[in-house]
């Protein structure tokens, strides 16, 4: 007979500790993409986005909420919704879209890239220390030249 999960009082089932837990995932990030959603079936219709949206249109969406959030605006000008919850309700249409293969393809075709993404850091890392050496051997000549 096989082994199953069991609970604290003895209770056994196949599904214990072998199950996705769904309960991980935070209660308020849950409220914060339905309030996005629910503008959705305002403006559209309920689920609307299950019928299959694009890469480049939802990523579109969450990299300008993304940045209007970090250069510090806190909601949407056009909805007033704060852009913390429309990052919430675009990350969900797009892993539902992705997931459920439903997801129209316009990216851009791959490239075969001369350098990888960690080649490429190292490279604006490289980039950054040299300007900042010489931002500043730049300050300390204007010291020394205003000493004088």
């Amino acid at each position: 007979m096989a082994k199953w999960g069991e609970t604290e009082s003895g209770a056994q089932r196949q599904s214990i500790g072998t199950k996705i837990d769904t309960d991980l995932v935070p209660f308020e990030l849950i409220v914060a993409a339905a309030v996005g959603l629910g503008l959705g079936e305002y403006k559209y219709a309920a689920r609307n986005f299950e019928k299959g949206l694009s890469y480049r249109s939802l990523i579109n969406s969450l990299e300008r909420h993304c940045k209007s959030l970090k250069d510090g605006e806190y909601a949407d000008p056009d909805t007033g919704i704060p852009h913390y919850m429309l990052i919430a309700s675009s990350t969900a249409m797009l892993v539902h879209n992705i997931m459920q293969g439903v997801i129209i393809d316009d990216r851009a075709p791959p490239k075969t890239p001369q350098f990888s993404v960690a080649e490429l850091s190292e490279i604006g890392q490289v980039e950054l220390k040299a300007a900042l050496e010489f931002w500043e051997a730049k300050k300390v000549k204007k010291d020394a030249d205003s000493e004088t």
